[in-house]
């Protein structure tokens, strides 16, 4: 599973052990559509998870990427948690889908419109108030084990960088794999077609190099993947 932040034209992924204890207390939303919406939890706080299918994750993308209007410096975050970087929402890559988890700042009609863009105020103040939230419940409830700040991976301009280059032999392959959309979404068909795992790795190491990714990042991932191949979800 892979617990990612974006941005506009960036990101920050973390690679997380065990997200699942989170998304198995999910109380679905009375009288939703059939989109997956649903309340959770989460250290204290009361959350709204929503759930793309495959067939929308380009334009839920898409959505959020045009409808953002405060960004924060990458760099920022990488050593401290005060300046916080992404988006108010948090994704989760789990099986053939994409989960959206939002704090949960009220009804769902303000809710939406705060994130449509619909009053800049109010966008600012919701980012700002996103940004506390997921902070606390993301450092309290959401990292497990060794997944520590340190193993932050930036991606911007189509190039991948490590938050430290004395902590880049412990990026996380997972990380790596899910930082762009394209790449999100082959790396879903080429599951669904039965694309075996050797055949996905190269593909990806290639699609990597040719993104302009730094060969220091390229090398941690494929001697991760050698060492730490993630286990098969049971």
């Amino acid at each position: 599973m892979i617990l990612f932040l974006w941005e506009r034209d960036a990101g920050l992924h973390l690679a997380s052990d065990d997200l699942f204890a989170v998304l198995n207390r999910i109380e679905p939303i009375k009288g939703r559509d059939e989109k997956g919406i649903g309340r959770v939890q989460c250290a204290g706080r009361s959350w709204v998870i929503r759930h793309y299918e495959r067939s929308g994750f380009g334009m839920a993308l898409d959505w959020m990427w045009r409808r953002h209007t405060r960004l924060v410096r990458a760099a920022e975050c990488c050593t401290r948690f005060e300046g916080f970087v992404g988006s108010e929402a948090i994704y989760l890559l789990l099986n053939y889908g994409w989960i959206q988890l939002l704090p949960d700042l009220g009804d769902w009609p303000s809710l939406r419109q705060v994130y449509s863009g619909g009053d800049s105020a109010a966008t600012e103040r919701a980012v700002h108030r996103s940004i506390d939230l997921l902070g606390r419940a993301h450092r309290r409830s959401l990292v497990h084990g060794d997944a520590k700040w340190d193993n932050f991976v930036v991606a911007s301009g189509g190039a991948v960088h490590a938050v430290d280059t004395q902590q880049v032999e412990r990026v996380r392959f997972g990380a790596l794999r899910a930082f762009g959309r394209d790449l999100g979404r082959f790396l879903v068909d080429a599951e669904l077609l039965g694309v075996d795992e050797a055949q996905r790795d190269e593909w990806i190491r290639l699609y990597l190099k040719g993104s302009g990714v730094d060969a220091r990042v390229v090398q941690a991932a494929e001697h991760w993947q050698q060492q730490y191949r993630p286990k098969p979800r049971d």
